[in-house]
């Protein structure tokens, strides 16, 4: 296989190809520092193989990813993704194929099949490879581009808050109708951004974990939280009524999500507990409206509007999932350059849409979690008491074997 060329001097490891050279422009100004980041890629060539299907398959040695779309061609692709600093403005991505040869295929590439359900009824379940013609009969290279990519921010694997740039590069794209492949010896990569230079985090926690409950909880979450304490997880309790007393939003969850901001930013916090369910299985309302369960909730929920109209399902008849709880709502504080992420960029009350009946799809939403966030959903004293004694009960066996272990 070979190696990702390095560019210019001083090296930065970054995940899935291999070494990265990284260098830095910098110009200044009264607020950012710009800089760059460069790398390259280099590919070998493709091998192209026919199928059983009456189809080809394009293979690259340095990947075994592709482009799937239902009915369109089967295109391999490189997924990278550069950690950037925290709350960096204005990423802008340059994408350079180098020395791109035209290759003849033998016939026309696999299309993706459609997506099957898991579990289904009928008993012909096989993958179907039905054609996009519109695109099987266009003369434009496919895909459009070279790449795509998308900015988030999140958690890295060290769960430090970073931005995240993803890159989705096709070495390879296909120009259907005229049976030809398209393809880059290497491929240049320079992303510039906008560096503020300031943490926003305080470099020592005040606490680790902040546990948010109703105050009925407060005396049975007291032996919980000491427990923490003791084992050396710097934990506090923050009552729904509390928080909103004290932040704003638009509704009760869109309050506890700004009141988690604050805790990252003041205390440090790294987890969340949300401790509090539905009130009642028989006589509790889940949902309120199409956003938020909250009314009959201790601790209040976001709902996505995420409709699912599945292409093949289950029964003869139409299907749809109208959306789910989602405690992601939660996790997810802030999306690119370190702004509060909403989960309704269009503003219209209905959060996190996609394809849902007369109402505008919420595009660009982060969907990157910035703080690990859990739920013990009890109903009431009788089961918080139950799910707190097995917790400490549990945690403290851990600790005794880990000592005994160590001292044996």
């Amino acid at each position: 296989m070979k190696k990702i060329l390095p560019i210019v001097v001083g090296f930065l490891v970054l995940s899935g190809l291999g070494a990265v050279a990284v260098t830095s422009g910098t110009i200044y100004n009264t607020e950012f520092e710009t800089k760059t980041e460069m790398f390259s890629m280099v590919f070998s060539s493709p091998v192209i193989k026919e199928n059983d299907r009456n189809y080809v398959d394009v293979h690259l040695e340095e990947t075994s990813n592709y482009l799937m779309h239902p009915g369109q061609p089967m295109i391999p692709k490189v997924v990278k993704t550069v950690e950037l600093p925290f709350g960096v403005q204005n990423v802008r991505v340059n994408v350079a194929p180098k020395n791109v040869h035209e290759y003849k295929t033998t016939g026309e590439i696999r299309p993706a099949s459609a997506i099957m359900p898991l579990m289904t009824v009928r008993n012909d379940n096989v993958a179907e490879y039905e054609k996009d013609e519109m695109v099987y009969s266009n003369v434009e290279l496919f895909p459009s581009d070279w790449y795509t990519s998308r900015v988030c921010c999140g958690l890295n694997a060290d769960s430090e808050l970073v931005t995240h740039v993803t890159l989705h590069v096709f070495p390879v794209r296909y120009a259907p109708s005229a049976g030809e492949l398209s393809v880059a010896d290497s491929i240049d990569v320079v992303i510039t951004y906008d560096d503020p230079g300031s943490n926003l985090f305080p470099t020592v926690s005040t606490f680790d974990l902040v546990v948010i409950a109703p105050s009925e909880f407060s005396d049975d979450l007291g032996r919980l939280i000491d427990h923490k304490n003791n084992y050396g997880m710097k934990t506090t309790l923050k009552t729904t009524e509390e928080i909103y007393s004290e932040f704003s939003g638009v509704d009760k969850p869109e309050q506890i999500k700004y009141f988690i901001k604050h805790a990252i930013e003041t205390w440090g916090v790294k987890y969340v507990l949300l401790f509090g369910g539905l009130n009642s299985l028989v006589f509790g309302i889940p949902r309120d409206d199409k956003s938020q369960g909250t009314n009959d909730w201790h601790v209040p929920v976001r709902y996505n509007n995420l409709y699912d109209h599945p292409e093949h399902p289950l029964e003869e008849e139409s299907i749809f999932d109208p959306g789910v709880i989602s405690d992601l709502y939660y996790s997810d504080i802030y999306r690119e350059g370190g702004v509060f992420e909403d989960w309704d960029p269009n503003d219209d009350g209905i959060f996190a849409a996609m394809s849902c009946p007369d109402v505008e799809n919420d595009t660009g939403i982060d969907m990157y979690p910035d703080v690990y966030v859990g739920r013990l959903a009890c109903r009431d004293s009788r089961e918080a008491k139950t799910v707190i004694e097995k917790i400490i009960n549990t945690n403290t066996l851990f600790f005794l074997l880990i000592k005994a272990s160590i001292t044996s």
